[in-house]
C-alpha cells in the first residue's frame, strides 16, 4: 500500500483540530470520543518531546490532554507544510510538519513548532509512535545557525 502525503496531512490535521476543539471546550468531554480521537492513535511506547526538551511518555501526555478539556477557549492550532521524508521498514513513516498555536496558555501565547513524527498505518488508521517538537523562532527573527 502506498501512503500519500495528503493522507498523512489529513491525519495530522485531524488530530490537531481535535486538540483545538478539546482545549477550547467546543466538543463534549466524553471518554469514548477522546479515546477514538487520541488514545487509540498513540502507540504503546509513544513519546512526545516538547520544545523545551521535556520528554512525555504516552500515559502522562494523555492525562495532561484529557484534563485540559475546556480550559483554554482561545486556543487554536494550525498545521502547515507536511512532508513525508522516509518510508522505513515495518511501514513506519518519518514526517515533518509545522504547527502554529495561538492563544496558548502553557507556552508563548503565539508560537510555532517544527515537529518530526514517526507514524505507522495500522488497521485503517495511523498510529503515532513518536513526536519531537522544536520551537520555531518568532516571526521576523533570524534563526541562529551553528555547526557546533
Amino acid at each position: 500500500m502506498t501512503i500519500e502525503t495528503a493522507e498523512i496531512a489529513a491525519e495530522i490535521t485531524r488530530l490537531h483540530d481535535f486538540f483545538t476543539r478539546w482545549f477550547a471546550g467546543t466538543i463534549e468531554n466524553d471518554d469514548a470520543l477522546f479515546d477514538a480521537a487520541v488514545s487509540n492513535h498513540l502507540a504503546e511506547g509513544f513519546v512526545n518531546i516538547q520544545p523545551a526538551g521535556t520528554m512525555l511518555e504516552r500515559d502522562i501526555l494523555l492525562e495532561q490532554i484529557r484534563s485540559g478539556h475546556g480550559k483554554n477557549p482561545a486556543f487554536n492550532i494550525s498545521v502547515e507544510n507536511v512532508c513525508l521524508h522516509h518510508h522505513m521498514p515495518g511501514g513506519i513513516l518519518l514526517v515533518t510538519y509545522e504547527e502554529y498555536q495561538t492563544g496558548a496558555l502553557n507556552s508563548a501565547p503565539e508560537n510555532g513548532r517544527l515537529s518530526t513524527a514517526l507514524l505507522r498505518p495500522a488497521n485503517g488508521k495511523f498510529e503515532w509512535l513518536w513526536v519531537h517538537e522544536t520551537a520555531l523562532p518568532p516571526e521576523g527573527s533570524k534563526p541562529k545557525i551553528s555547526a557546533v
